[in-house]
């Protein structure tokens, strides 16, 4: 198979079509959303494409369909699953929706049966490149653990799917626009689609409802999703060659038409940042740190923390802080007010606040400390990442977040390392731990610590290496992110 960019190999592409089982003794799926796709394969180049029938019952509607679209045979064939070569590999796998995958969704199908699809399912997409889903087409792929826990994938909003998303870890996003309705009080939601990598496989999906309509009103599905279908196969092509990137994610309006399809632009993995900062916390790092959120175009939050009683929890609004260098902040809100949900990265500032609050003592932690660990923790089970500059690693390590990970730490009262070392991380440092700013940092699945000296006032090469690392972090967190947050994603270690 071609790497990204470099196109279709000599003699096409190979493509396989897998169909949903029959829904009440009718084809499961749509012809309206078999035929365009089909067709755009064939037109896009495929020189081979195999269509998979669950249900042997469905193969003379399906070998019906193939001689509209292909009535030589020459490029379309119908084959069961368990016909289909042992050794051939795909250029591409594709899904489609219907009414059929609702029996596999709510086990109603016999256990046999059921278990065959899924088995097929998982076989059938190990041997493709790019992976793609439209509609209800999810369900098998979800059910089969097909993506890796975490990643992003389009779906229209139906609580049942949501759910079933949810249930495998998988991070389900819905389309943002707005919602029309039909002449029956129908929703009719923009098509979402989403372009996701992980474990080396492209994974687009496709949220046209098409679920909503039985085989029977394939003239209304093609009304008001028509466009969408005919994108799907674009954005399809266009994933496989690498000319969108992993992150990519678009929507097509209902009723559009091709010219008036909604563009398809990239979004930016990180939405909305969180940045967290304490009493005496380092000027020019907070500084650093806002610039460079505003120049990758990242709105953001600070929230403060402080050691408080357990009446101030209540409290969301925040006092003036002051930097160790003396420049004063009004945070946005406390920490404890604040929602991982909200946010798609936490950033936490150092400086000489930090050591004091955070000693790393062997003792329970305050309820004031125990709300800022669940906050950090929440990001963490939710596959965002999590920076921390200078001293801010001893409040990970504190947080218990650093067990088996390696990380760095800026050495200012002599036990930020140690910190380290007894809760469960692997340190690196630059040799001699210097007084300086490094401009790599250490990335271990999704926690990023940063080496930058706190002692004195930054020199202007001190500035220019922390934008670096905080460069470096940022490109590798978003091809983290959009991997689907993988936890077994490799340690790169900085060339100290």
């Amino acid at each position: 198979m071609p790497p990204p960019g470099e196109g279709p190999p000599a003699g096409g592409q190979t493509a396989v079509v897998c169909l949903p089982p029959l829904f009440h003794d009718q084809p499961g799926y749509h012809a309206s959303e078999f035929e365009p796709i089909t067709q755009g394969l064939i037109d896009e180049g495929a020189s081979q494409i195999v269509v998979v029938p669950w249900d042997p019952l469905e193969g003379p509607e399906a070998e019906r369909l193939v001689g509209q679209v292909d009535p030589t045979g020459d490029i379309v064939t119908v084959s069961p699953w368990e016909e289909l070569p042992a050794d051939t590999e795909y250029d591409k796998a594709i899904w489609l929706g219907g009414m059929g995958w609702y029996p596999l969704a709510y086990h109603e199908l016999p256990q046999d049966e059921e278990e065959e699809i899924l088995t097929a399912t998982k076989e059938i997409a190990q041997r493709a490149h790019t992976i793609a889903a439209v509609g209800t087409g999810l369900y098998p792929l979800i059910m089969a653990d097909v993506f890796p826990p975490g990643t992003p994938v389009g779906v229209y909003p139906c609580k049942d799917l949501m759910r079933t998303c949810s249930g495998k870890g998988l991070k389900a996003l819905p389309p943002q626009g707005a919602v029309r309705k039909d002449p029956r009080g129908l929703p009719l939601p923009p098509a979402k689609f989403v372009l996701a990598q992980a474990n080396g496989k492209k994974f687009l999906t496709a949220s046209i409802p098409d679920g909503w309509y039985t085989a029977d009103e394939g003239d209304l599905l093609l009304q008001y999703y028509g466009a969408a279908i005919d994108s799907f196969v674009t954005y399809l092509e266009q994933a496989w060659r690498g000319d969108i990137s992993p992150g990519w994610t678009a929507e097509v309006g209902v009723g559009a038409t091709p010219e008036t399809e909604t563009s398809a632009q990239p979004t930016r993995p990180i939405g909305k940042a969180l940045v967290i900062i304490f009493p005496s916390f380092h000027d020019q790092e907070l500084e650093a740190v806002e610039n460079f959120l505003e120049e990758q175009g990242i709105p953001w939050t600070v929230a403060a923390w402080d050691e408080v009683g357990t009446s101030s929890l209540k409290r969301c609004s925040p006092r003036t802080l002051r930097g160790q260098y003396g420049s004063s902040v009004r945070p946005d809100t406390w920490a404890w007010c604040a929602d991982a949900a909200e946010y798609d990265l936490v950033l936490i500032v150092g400086g000489r606040g930090v050591s004091r609050l955070f000693p790393c003592w062997r003792k329970s932690p305050s309820r004031a400390k125990s709300k800022l660990f669940e906050l950090l923790q929440a990001f963490r089970e939710a596959g965002k990442p999590i920076f921390a500059v200078g001293t801010a690693p001893v409040v990970l390590a504190e947080a218990g977040l650093l067990d088996g990970l390696w990380a760095t730490v800026y050495k200012l009262y002599g036990r930020e390392v140690d910190c380290l070392v007894r809760r469960g991380a692997m340190v690196r440092t630059p040799p001699g731990m210097p007084r300086e700013v490094a401009k790599e940092p250490v990335f271990d699945r999704g926690i990023v610590t940063f080496y930058a000296q706190e002692s004195t006032r930054w020199a202007l090469n001190d500035k220019e290496n922390f934008h670096k690392a905080l460069s470096t972090a940022y490109r590798e967190t978003t091809d983290w992110i959009t991997s689907g947050s993988p936890t077994d994603w490799p340690f790169r270690p900085p060339e100290w």
